[in-house]
Order: structure tokens, then C-alpha cells, then sequence
């Protein structure tokens, strides 16, 4: 398993359009439906997952680009600072790439915590305000949420779970009707034991490992949209027309009445965007079966998307060398190289035809075989050819 230059290009191009693709595709109301939103959530996560392994694997199979790739090759590798201690362009990109992803994950876990010390000083909601809901309707039925505790919001926020290891959910300063209360309160208990914000926590870590990427951020927004509709079906496939109407009407006013929430790290009962607001009520309204056949079928066809992106690296690749009146071309089939200090020697059907550096001037003959000695490389690369003897004379071990 090899990992360069051009397995990180090519798993950045083929991670992002699959990732992209999936998200369009698999976003749609219909293919929801469908499948569920809880396995389009899942089928994302595994699609950016696949950015974290841009390695070339013993099965990948390379496609060589002259043009494109080879310049790409040439402008990562090309030395801006030469002596001693030279420094490629590619080295100045992961610099900038790794001090950016600690910068934004120091940013955001600083954020975190201080939204978690404002939530935990939030003066307590009285559990008897919440009574008649609250042990009717969830204590008898989820007995391990006694520990969630209310807290009020004097913002016009929409309601939110927040925390991991000791969940709280924030209400804002307003005034609730029962059945206001128990669609509410019913959403966050199901974002709490779903584990939604774990799974918010770790797409914040892709999309600032990947902050350089538009396709992360794409994919961030209609992920958490997707935890909150996975929610909307859970919490309503039983109840009845005048439960659901009652619920979108909780939403209208949540969404009328508040400016969302920014929190990192908190899941939350709606959100202004509008386009976003009439997929929710509509599948609210029509959710639709979920069908074990689209879900298999889907899953097969993604996970051999994801293979076949795993299965090809696109490489640069360099005009062959030919010895004059000779026409033999140098590629793995006919040279290889063999260590001399620091430098390497290149031969040709044995012959030695010139000398290279490690770096930049490397790139023609990266895919030839390497060796130490020249005892060793003529031992195992003689095999090769089939008219070794017509160039034996020529060889500089022929005489030893």
C-alpha cells in the first residue's frame, strides 16, 4: 500500500465526485423515501470516509496521463527552495493543509466548550412544568433519559440538545402548549438516543480535516438536514393526521419565531431555510415505505462506487528515452535503476545510459525497478528480455 502525490490527487478528485454525486442523487425526496434518510446519512458518511485512504492498493490499476497529470506532477514536485535542505511545493501544501485543520479544530473545540459552560449555567427548566408530558409520555417509555436536564435560553434560538456526557436541552424563554412540549421534547429525546450529536461531532472532524474542500461543506449542511428528517419520521410514523398536522404547526411556529442555532456541536428541533423546511413537511406528510430492495440495491451500487474508486490512480507519465540507432524505448520493461551514493544510474538493456537525482528529475524513471548493486539487477532483470544476448557484449559487468 503506497501513498504519493498522485494517489492523493486521484482520491481527492474520485472522493469528491462520488461524494458529490451521492449526495445530489441520494438527496433527493423520492430516493428518501425510499431508502430512509437514516441510510442516506450512513451512505454519506462512508462516501467521505473514503477521503481518509488515498493509498494505492495491491489491486489499483494506474491510468498514465502525458499532459494533465504529469504537469500536475511537475508543479507539486517542483523545488522552490534549493540547497541543502530543499523544499518542494508539495511540502509548503501539506504545511498549509495540516497547520489549517489544527487551526479550525483548535477554533471549534474552544467554541464547544465555551457553548457547554453557557448551557450548564442556563438557569434549569422544573421538571413539574414539564410533568405532564414528561412521565406520561417518556419516562415509562425511555427510562434512561432522567438524566436530560432543561435549561433556558433567554435568545430566540429553535430548541437544541447539546453535550455528550451530560446532555442538556435547551429550551428558549417562551411559552409552550402541551402538545408543543411533547413534539419538542419528543424530537430531542430521539436526537439524544440516536446519538445524533456524536455523529454531528465527527462530520465537524471530516469537514476540518478536509476545510479546503467545498464538497465536505456541501455535504455537512445536507447531512444535518438529514439527521433532523430521520427524526421527523421516527417521531411521527404513528401518530395520526391531526398529531402530524399538529406537529408542523409546532415547527411553522419554531421556525417563525427563531433564528436558528449556530451551537457547534448541538442538534436542533428546525431550521429557516425554506427549501429545506418544504422537504421536511413533505415528507412528513408523505413519508413513503421504505423498501429493503432499494436499500440493498443501493447499497450495492455505492459500495461498488467506492471500490472502483479505490481500484485506479492516475499517473504522469514521461516520454521514453531511446538510445540513438537503437529504438528501444526505457520503460519497466527494458531498464531499472541501481543505487550509486546519492544518485541512481539508469541502464538500458543493461547498458547505462545515464545518472538521476531523487526529486524532480526522478519523475521519467519512477517506474523502474530499483536495486542495490548491478550484480543484483542484471541476475533478476536478464529474465526479462528475450534477446538479452544480442546486448550482452554491451554490458559493463560483461568482461567480470
Amino acid at each position: 500500500m503506497d501513498i504519493s502525490i498522485s494517489t492523493i490527487v486521484t482520491t481527492s478528485i474520485t472522493g469528491s465526485l462520488l461524494l458529490l454525486f451521492v449526495c445530489i442523487v441520494m438527496g433527493s425526496g423520492k430516493v428518501i423515501s425510499k431508502v430512509g434518510p437514516g441510510f442516506v446519512a450512513l451512505i454519506w458518511l462512508m462516501a467521505s470516509v473514503r477521503m481518509l485512504f488515498p493509498i494505492e492498493w495491491g489491486y489499483t490499476y494506474s491510468f498514465y496521463f502525458e499532459r494533465v497529470f504529469t504537469g500536475i506532477q511537475e508543479f507539486f514536485t517542483c523545488e522552490i527552495f534549493k540547497g541543502e535542505q530543499s523544499i518542494a511545493v508539495w511540502q509548503i501544501c501539506l504545511a498549509v493543509w495540516i497547520l489549517g485543520a489544527v487551526f479550525l479544530g483548535f477554533c471549534k473545540i474552544k467554541d464547544y466548550k465555551r457553548s457547554l459552560r453557557l448551557f450548564r449555567v442556563l438557569p434549569e427548566i422544573p421538571r413539574n412544568s414539564l410533568a405532564a408530558i414528561w412521565e406520561e409520555d417518556f419516562l415509562k417509555q425511555y427510562p434512561e433519559i432522567q438524566e436530560l436536564k432543561f435549561v433556558k435560553f433567554n435568545h430566540t434560538v429553535s430548541p437544541f440538545l447539546a453535550g455528550l456526557r451530560q446532555p442538556v436541552i435547551v429550551m428558549p424563554d417562551r411559552k409552550f402548549t402541551d402538545q408543543e412540549l411533547r413534539c419538542i421534547v419528543g424530537h430531542e429525546v430521539l436526537h439524544y438516543r440516536s446519538h445524533d450529536i456524536f455523529w454531528k461531532i465527527f462530520t465537524e472532524v471530516l469537514c476540518t480535516i478536509f476545510w479546503w474542500n467545498p464538497v465536505f461543506r456541501f455535504m455537512k449542511k445536507r447531512l444535518f438536514h438529514m439527521i433532523e428528517i430521520k427524526n421527523d419520521r421516527k417521531l411521527t410514523e404513528k401518530m395520526t393526521s391531526k398529531e402530524k398536522s399538529d406537529y408542523l404547526d409546532c415547527l411553522l411556529e419554531i421556525v417563525k419565531d427563531s433564528c436558528g442555532n449556530s451551537f457547534t456541536g448541538t442538534v436542533g428541533f428546525s431550521k429557516t431555510d425554506k427549501k429545506i423546511f418544504r422537504q421536511r413537511v413533505e415528507l412528513i406528510v408523505s413519508p413513503g415505505k421504505i423498501s429493503k430492495g432499494c436499500q440493498v440495491v443501493t447499497g450495492i451500487v455505492v459500495a461498488v462506487l467506492l471500490f472502483l474508486s479505490t481500484a485506479v490512480v492516475f499517473e504522469p507519465t514521461y516520454p521514453n528515452y531511446e538510445i540513438p540507432n537503437m529504438g528501444l524505448g526505457l520503460n519497466e520493461e527494458t531498464g531499472f535503476l541501481v543505487e550509486n551514493g546519492d544518485v541512481y544510474d539508469i541502464y538500458l538493456l543493461g547498458v547505462h545510459i545515464g545518472t538521476t537525482y531523487e526529486g524532480e528529475d526522478m519523475h521519467p524513471y519512477r517506474t523502474l525497478n530499483k536495486y542495490e548493486t548491478l550484480e543484483e539487477a542484471m541476475e533478476k532483470e536478464k529474465q526479462k528480455y528475450e534477446n538479452y544476448k544480442e546486448y550482452e557484449s554491451k554490458l559493463h559487468i560483461g568482461s567480470n
